[in-house]
């Protein structure tokens, strides 16, 4: 089983998006929904979650 840290809160898109970094330094992301006083995550799509790859990994060749 992996382990993972909450990293920082991002702004992208008029969303925020959670990171979460794993022990190997891999970056995931949960996009976060506010409802009333309710905070639920939900999963990125396919293409917010390039892009927010593409700005958190610096050694990340492709560009989006």
């Amino acid at each position: 089983m992996k382990d993972y840290k909450k990293g920082i809160i991002v702004r992208y898109n008029n969303q925020l998006f959670q990171t979460f970094i794993r022990e190997d330094n891999k970056y995931g992301f949960l996009k976060i929904v506010v409802d009333g006083d309710s905070v639920k995550y939900e999963t990125p799509t396919a293409m917010e979650f390039l892009k927010l790859s593409s700005l958190m990994n610096k050694d990340n060749k492709i560009k989006f």
